[in-house]
């Protein structure tokens, strides 16, 4: 496993080794480091930072779910109400209308 506790292991393909280091202490990625996930009791959580636009949008999680997606959240930063309207195991999809604005949203699953 890397000595950056700043990278996020790729879930799928890493080893047992890599996922016991990882159980319960959020792994961050992307450019602004605002995606992370945390392996906790064999649940799978996730979530970020997301710009929302207009329109029906698909967004990939920070590492597709294995088994069943239980919920996904969303929380815009100011006075909007983006809503979420489909889930695979890989991605989510937010339904907005209006101008386009930042969100917070997390994820569970198995």
């Amino acid at each position: 496993m890397s000595e950056n506790w700043g990278s996020a292991p790729p879930f799928a393909s890493s080893n047992l080794s890599e996922l016991r280091e990882t159980i319960g202490i959020p792994q961050f990625s992307g450019a602004a480091s605002t995606d992370w996930f945390m392996v906790f009791n064999g649940m799978l959580f996730q979530g970020g930072v997301i710009t929302v636009p207009g329109g029906i949008t698909a967004f990939p999680f920070v590492t597709a779910f294995g088994k069943q997606v239980l919920g996904v959240f969303i929380q815009p930063f100011a006075k909007h109400a983006p809503g979420v309207s489909a889930t695979t195991l890989s991605t989510f999809t937010v339904d907005h209308t209006g101008a386009a604005h930042d969100a917070y949203w997390w994820a569970i699953g198995v």
